[in-house]
This record gives C-alpha cells, sequence and structure tokens, in this order.
C-alpha cells in the first residue's frame, strides 16, 4: 500500500505532463505584445515552432528590442490578458 501511494504521483505526474496542452506563442517587438499563434502539441514541439516564427519575422530586428517566447494558459485569454 505505501508504495502505490508514492508511485502512483510519480506516474500521474508523467503521464500529464506529456499530454498536449494549448500553448501560445508571445511575440514583443517595440510596438507591444501579441499573441501571434497557438499550438496544441507538447511544450518542446510548441517552443521549436514559436523558435521558427521568431527567425522568420524578427531575424532583422535587433535582439534586444524583440522576443518571442510560449506561455501555457488554462483558459482561453485574449491579447489584453496576455500583458
Amino acid at each position: 500500500m505505501k508504495t502505490i501511494k508514492v508511485v502512483l504521483p510519480i506516474i500521474i505526474s508523467i503521464i500529464f505532463s506529456s499530454c498536449k496542452k494549448d500553448y501560445t506563442c508571445v511575440c514583443t517587438d517595440p510596438s507591444g505584445t501579441i499573441a501571434v499563434f497557438t499550438v496544441k502539441d507538447t511544450k518542446k514541439k510548441a517552443t521549436a515552432e514559436c523558435n521558427d516564427y521568431y527567425k522568420n519575422n524578427y531575424s532583422a530586428i535587433s535582439w534586444n528590442e524583440t522576443s518571442c517566447e510560449i506561455k501555457y494558459f488554462y483558459f482561453k485569454t485574449t491579447e489584453s490578458e496576455i500583458e
């Protein structure tokens, strides 16, 4: 019984951590912060897709003025709720 109490939370955390979730690629530039797109996938794949978006759209702008990152929201958001 003790082993089940120890092993069960570990198994549950592994199962839920590998699930596909909604991740939003949020980019900031001199004009402000915008939610660019949402990806329903693993965090690793969502981060890769957001990084690709950054390379394709912001590579010519200075690094200190722009950034894109993945945000995980438990609920649907609007752009005004991101800031």
